[in-house]
């Protein structure tokens, strides 16, 4: 993907290769990650990390969703 390119075009590049890579129409994963320091609650759109909101734009919120549906697709840094 060359530069310059639009956050939407990404998110939508990031979903169809996990669609792709899993067979399905749709990605679903477990709401919480990580033994829970990580949840993310679709419906009303929110992270907490830790038990704490995490403010995240539309932009963040779709490529955080994407890549912690893919089962073992995230790993700790110091992992």
């Amino acid at each position: 993907m060359t530069k310059p390119f639009s956050p939407r075009e990404l998110v939508l590049r990031v979903r169809a290769v996990l669609r792709r890579a899993t067979g399905g129409d749709d990605v679903q994963g477990p709401p919480s990650y990580g033994d829970g320091e990580l949840v993310l609650d679709e419906d009303r759109r929110e992270a907490l990390v830790r038990g704490e909101t995490v403010e995240l734009t539309p932009t963040e919120w779709a490529i955080l969703t994407a890549l912690a549906r893919v089962p073992a697709g995230c790993t700790h840094a110091t992992s």
